[in-house]
């Protein structure tokens, strides 16, 4: 069974997952305090993230993939943030 651990997120795995702008963005924020874990389980975990507004970030692991599904500009220009 796959699972959401430490690795799902390391650094290497989201510096290729996303684009160089959205990765410092996205580090800032979290340096910053921005990012919040509201729930997490096994195989998934949502996030609030605070810019400009409140966004909200699910992720979701399946069959070895990683599943996002968020509410900010990037996503909704089919981008994964």
């Amino acid at each position: 069974m796959y699972k959401i651990d430490l690795d799902t997120f390391s650094e290497d795995r989201l510096i290729k997952a996303v684009a160089p702008q959205t990765y410092e963005l996205g580090k800032a924020l979290f340096e910053h305090g921005l990012s919040q874990v509201v729930e997490i389980s096994e195989t998934a975990a949502i996030c609030t993230v605070f810019d400009k507004r409140n966004y909200h970030v699910k992720f979701k692991v399946a069959r070895n993939h990683l599943y996002l599904q968020c509410n900010c500009r990037h996503a909704s220009r089919g981008l994964i943030c």
